[in-house]
Parts: structure tokens; sequence; C-alpha cells
């Protein structure tokens, strides 16, 4: 019987040590205790940092986009698309008259580009050119009647150069 009762306290503290060595070999994560709690401004903080940290990489990728798209245009000075597409970055990047630029010489390479033509809308209302828009807009819906959407942003333009209007 005392054989046995040694037998089991053996394998109990067998198995408790071997528990003990798994726990310290994978700790857990830390946590705050129950009654602590992460300031505000500590949230704030890595809320901020996080954010800064995706535009930081978004702005880099639109840098490299800028890069590819220059390059294209250097490549292929005649093709309306690759000033859509320089254009299109470039108004990304909050450069509106170079985008203007770009789709102005886009349109000149292209008279029915609807590239070119969304681009300069989208400069219009980047300048608060709301007529400019709209010219835009309808020279899209003369030359593709049946564009998708396009009777929608006509609405929006309007709507908004009414609210505009009537702001003092």
């Amino acid at each position: 019987m005392r054989y046995a009762l040694v037998a089991a306290g053996a394998v109990l503290l067998a198995v408790g040590a071997s528990l003990a060595v798994r726990q310290t070999s994978h700790p857990k994560p830390q946590t705050p205790p129950a009654g602590a709690r992460t300031s505000e401004s500590d949230l704030v903080a890595k809320l901020a940092a996080e954010a800064a940290a995706r535009a930081r990489k978004r702005y880099q990728d639109l840098l490299r986009q800028f890069e590819a798209a220059s390059e294209e245009v250097a490549t292929r000075p005649g093709d309306p698309e690759a000033h859509v597409r320089l254009g299109d970055v470039q108004l990304r990047l909050g450069r509106v008259q170079d985008a203007r630029k770009s789709f102005d010489e886009a349109l000149r390479l292209g008279p029915t580009s609807t590239g070119a033509l969304y681009g300069i809308a989208g400069c219009s209302l980047g300048e608060g050119d709301y007529e400019g828009a709209l010219k835009a807009y309808r020279e899209i819906a003369r030359l593709h009647p049946d564009e998708p959407g396009l009777a929608w942003r006509i609405r929006a333009v309007i709507s908004t150069a009414q609210r505009a209007a009537q702001t003092p």
C-alpha cells in the first residue's frame, strides 16, 4: 500500500512538473490586472500612430504609381490612356493643376477619352468649379449616352452646386 501511494505521488509530481515546464516555455500574453485600464490618451495615441502608418504606406504606394505612370508617359507620349493614368495618380496625390494638364493632354490625343473627361470633372470638382464638372459630364453623356452612373453624377453635382450657392 505504501509503495502504491509513493508511486502515485511520484506520478502526480511528474505530471505537475511537466505542466509547469509547458506553461513557462509558452508564456501567456501579459494582460493588465482586472482593475487596470488603458488610458484614453494611450488609446488615442495608438490609433493615431496606426493611422499615420497606413497613410504613409498609401502615400508611398501612390509615389510608386506616380513613378510608373510618369515612365509610361515618357515611353508612350502619344497614348491618351497613359496620360489618364498619370492624371489619376496626380489627382489622388492632390496635384490638381498637374492632373488637369495630364487630362487635357489625354483629351487632345484622344478627343473621345471618357477617362480624360472624368478626370477633368474630378479636377473641376476639386477646385469647386461645378460648371466645369457639369460640362465634362455632359460631354461624356453626348459621347456615351448609356454611360452607367452618369445621370447620378450629374444630379449630385447640380445638388452640390445649389447647396454651395445657398451657403453664405
